[in-house]
């Protein structure tokens, strides 16, 4: 294994029934950096987070998170490990007010998630707070959550990833729906994390822009297969990627 990786994956692999979603996949991210996934619809990106998140058992390969290996393991023991991905706030908490959603992920970082509403969820109220601040919802802490804009609540969503201390930070289609406005404040709390937690972000992105912007390295899927990998001025002037991808304006 590459001492300097904190994820490394060898030789993944996803099939349903005669069909590979995923086929052979290896990648390696450094901690600390912005690594992004991109490709076409139907690519294999979906299956692949599920894969790392625990949602899914790899038909084949191994998934190495901290020198550990965590290939299959149930969702909530890949979080307890640090691995974190964001998750619809307005399917999940959508009359609790932003402080109670982040108190919830706190409580169930501490395994204490049955003293919501008692005396003890008062004592995180303060980490709650100080998260809120941080993403720039403090202002918003006792609003419901289905009452957000869209682009406060994909930042809630992400603040209640980082109530549970992950190490690496799932982001699937973060700016998805978003104004040019809410990208940019999502794009700017991103790298701020990155630099101020020296918290490592793998990213599934769309926006061409974000991706080549934040990104200290990019892995192109085609197909369920790694197709390209490198820098983002590597891969925007890959010739395959262009093709099957990018288009010839890249």
């Amino acid at each position: 294994m590459n001492g300097q990786a904190l994820l490394e994956i060898r030789e993944l692999g996803k099939r349903f029934g005669g069909f590979a979603a995923i086929d052979g996949v290896d990648l390696a991210v450094a901690p600390g950096t912005i690594h992004s996934v991109i490709g076409p619809n139907g690519a294999g990106k979906t299956t692949f987070f599920r894969l790392l998140t625990g949602i899914l058992r790899p038909t084949r390969g191994t998934i190495m998170f901290g020198g550990r290996d965590i290939t299959g393991l149930r969702p909530y023991a890949v979080t307890r490990r640090g691995l974190t991905q964001s998750f619809q706030i307005t399917n999940v908490f959508p009359r609790m007010t932003a402080l109670e959603s982040v108190q919830i992920a706190i409580l169930a970082r501490r395994k204490r998630s049955w003293d919501f509403a008692s005396l003890y969820q008062r004592k995180v109220t303060g980490e709650a707070i100080e998260l809120l601040d941080q993403v720039g919802l403090g202002a918003q802490a006792t609003a419901e959550a289905r009452t957000l804009s869209h682009g406060d609540q994909r930042i809630l969503e992400v603040t209640l990833a980082l109530a549970t201390q992950p190490r690496l930070l799932l982001l699937d289609e973060p700016t998805a729906g978003m104004s040019p406005f809410e990208t940019d404040r999502m794009v700017e709390l991103v790298t701020n994390l990155a630099r101020a937690r020296h918290l490592t972000v793998l990213l599934s992105e769309h926006d061409m822009d974000v991706v080549f912007g934040i990104s200290d390295e990019v892995t192109v899927l085609h197909q369920g297969h790694v197709i390209a990998r490198g820098s983002p001025d590597e891969v925007q002037s890959d010739d395959h990627v262009i093709d099957v991808y990018l288009g010839v304006e890249a």
